[in-house]
């Protein structure tokens, strides 16, 4: 934890994220969140705005429970807070200023929508789907949006879903996961990953079991689907037709963030919550766009010109 000049973000998630704090003392404590990446959590928090208050009463930026304590003590400071990605679990919500994050819901109702769309366009039957949802860290804001999603998206189109199975966002649960899944499921063509770390364990547990990954599944390939999107290696995975569908989880936040810092600098009253633009992944163009609650969304397909733009 630093205070003074620091970049906030480190690490796969939040590299693209641009937000470099160099003025007046702004502050974080970073540790490691339940995707493997750098998250502020409450008690590191501690020290650091104790020791912040003392030099600079400004604004803090932090990184979905026990924060209480932390953000009260915040507040008598009068430390404005901003919360980056994580919602915090509070009983009173004026304890933080700002909210900038993802709308995870939305992410599984356009991940759902284009399975919905790509097996109609093939002529696939929906109830011959037949589902497993690695789920993410149980609890988290990232689990309970995306598996919300895909559980009103079976009920609507009248999927199968198998199982859900908790992968805790990290690339070997995953793939044990998947190859127990496989043992108790011999009709699995669809696996739904609440992060890309669990989408290669399951890849490799599928792969190891003699199965074949791809968009093909009437030809009796398994799908994979998975989410965030943060780095080039999950993205050359559409390419190779082992992952057919990812949804960006938007780590450019710094830009809001700044502004949000602005907006407090200059006293006045930011928005509560500020929801990131995401994209849509696909390997192939059978679904050119989505449409999720009367607004419609782009699929971009991925091809080696549109890899290169990433990092």
């Amino acid at each position: 934890m630093e205070i003074g000049e620091y970049r906030i973000h480190e690490g796969d998630f939040y590299r693209r994220s641009g937000l470099q704090v160099t003025d007046r003392g702004w502050a974080a404590a970073t540790g490691k969140s339940d995707h493997g990446d750098p998250q502020v959590h409450p008690a590191g928090c501690l020290p650091v705005l104790r020791a912040a208050q003392l030099q600079h009463p400004q604004p803090r930026c932090c990184c979905e429970t026990g924060w209480e304590t932390v953000l009260e003590e915040a507040r008598s400071a009068n430390i404005p807070v901003i919360v980056i990605d994580r919602q915090v679990a509070v009983s009173d919500s004026t304890l933080f200023n700002s909210w900038v994050g993802s709308d995870f819901e939305l992410e599984a109702k356009k991940a759902t929508t284009w399975l919905h769309q790509y097996v109609t366009a093939k002529g696939i039957a929906e109830d011959s789907l037949h589902i497993v949802n690695i789920q993410g860290t149980i609890g988290a804001s990232a689990q309970i949006g995306r598996t919300k999603g895909l559980q009103d998206a079976a009920a609507t189109y009248g999927w199968e879903l198998l199982a859900e199975v908790p992968g805790e966002f990290t690339q070997a649960k995953g793939k044990e996961v998947m190859s127990t899944l496989l043992k108790q499921y011999d009709d699995i063509n669809v696996v739904y990953c609440e992060n890309d770390n669990e989408a290669f364990g399951a890849i490799e547990a599928i792969e190891d079991a003699g199965y074949h990954v791809g968009s093909d599944i009437a030809a009796g390939d398994i799908m994979v689907m998975s989410f965030d999107g943060v780095n080039k290696e999950v993205l050359s995975y559409l390419l190779q037709d082992k992952i057919s569908y990812v949804g960006e989880c938007n780590p450019d936040q710094g830009p809001k963030v700044k502004n949000l810092i602005q907006t407090l600098e200059a006293g006045k009253t930011p928005d509560k919550y500020s929801y990131m633009e995401e994209h849509a992944f696909a390997h192939d163009a059978t679904v050119p766009s989505v449409e999720v609650d009367g607004q419609r969304y782009p699929v971009t397909v991925m091809t080696k010109d549109k890899l290169k733009e990433y990092k």
